[in-house]
């Protein structure tokens, strides 16, 4: 069995911004640690298995910054899409690319941008996944217990147990669903029968392939006639022909909502997506009051506030309570905590006022 790690490097990651830009993607971004995310992504997938192994599909924008922070990451590992067709497009390129080196390749899909626990616990997580993906063909998800009723995650409803693989339960996988109204997360957690989405996915390739033929037959045809090209002249010629014809479509909605060979193993690794400054400020210093801090501040009567601001600049704040205050040299963005998820409706405002200088 030949693990194939797959590191995915999407977008910009609006959802922190005004410190993430297209000049600096989330993946970049230093949170609460010395080591960026995507690195940090890097350093996971190389104890799973060799560099030589390891994948990275990215955007032609993002290629340059990839290069820079993981530089011994083989060149010819480093797969540009010549423009984003979202994950099923990705998966399939990935996939295509992994067979042709190996028609045994089991691949595991890593999202670049979330923050995982130990390293001994990820490892050990993989390897069950990978073992229950080359056992019985399954399509393998990664579920996380979910420790409140978040709906900022899609869940995944489990099914009946397959069985304990290397420890760790794994289960069929019912149904996934979408990111929850806040009544219907709390009916997810009391259950007991829901994970959160982790987006990390294990198969072999030859697998994902025959189920995107099954489920998303243009796109198969496409990533059949690249796959033809691997290794010849005109392969970068016939990638950025052919590969713009496929649909947007992530994988959970052309693939996963539909297959019949979906199966969810247990995380047993600490898990976190930081797509918000909420999220991100778990991993920031906090003080006595519960704020947390990346910044020189001087705070009065203030609580559970998440500040970043660069240094250089004292920010001063009297009597608030539970907001984001987020500073950089163009652009301040202030709002209540439990309303930080919209920061995405900012940014698509900016798109239409065409204030391009700030994205």
């Amino acid at each position: 069995m030949k693990l194939y790690p797959v590191i995915m490097v999407g977008g910009a990651g609006t959802r922190l911004w005004p410190v993430s830009r297209k000049t600096n993607p989330k993946q970049l971004m230093k949170i609460g640690s010395r080591e960026s995310f995507l690195a940090a992504c890097y350093r996971r997938a190389c104890k799973l298995a060799p560099r030589e192994n390891v994948i990275v599909v990215t955007t032609a924008e993002m290629s340059s910054y990839i290069s820079k922070e993981i530089p011994d990451c083989p060149a010819d590992n480093i797969i540009r899409e010549p423009v984003g067709r979202d994950t099923a497009a990705a998966v399939g390129l990935s996939a295509v690319i992994a067979a042709h080196r190996d028609p045994t390749a089991i691949c595991a899909v890593l999202p670049a941008d979330h923050h995982i626990g130990p390293s001994e616990d990820f490892v050990r997580g993989m390897e069950a996944a990978a073992r229950l993906a080359a056992d019985h063909d399954y399509l393998v998800c990664t579920g996380i217990v979910p420790t409140y009723p978040s709906t900022a995650y899609g869940y995944v409803h489990r099914g009946e147990k397959i069985a304990d693989v290397c420890g760790i339960p794994s289960y069929r996988v019912n149904s996934f669903r979408e990111k929850p109204n806040p009544y219907t997360a709390r009916e997810y957690i009391e259950s007991g029968d829901y994970y959160w989405n982790s987006g990390i996915f294990i198969w072999k390739a030859q697998v994902i392939l025959e189920e995107l033929a099954r489920h998303l037959p243009d796109h198969y045809i496409r990533l059949q006639e690249i796959s033809d090209a691997l290794g010849a002249r005109d392969f970068t010629e016939t990638l950025e022909r052919v590969y713009p014809e496929m649909k947007r479509v992530s994988i959970d909605y052309g693939v996963m909502e539909y297959t019949r060979r979906a199966a969810v193993v247990e995380g047993v690794f600490p898990w976190d997506d930081i797509g918000t400054w909420t999220a991100a400020g778990r991993y920031l210093e906090h003080d006595d009051a519960g704020n947390a801090i990346d910044a020189e501040t001087l705070l009065i009567n203030c609580r559970g506030n998440i500040i970043n601001a660069p240094k250089g600049k004292m920010l001063a704040m009297i009597g608030v309570d539970d907001l984001v205050v987020v500073d950089t040299p163009d652009a301040l963005f202030i709002a209540p905590k439990d309303r930080d998820q919209e920061v995405k409706d900012l940014v698509k405002k900016l798109k239409e006022l065409g204030r391009n200088d700030l994205l």
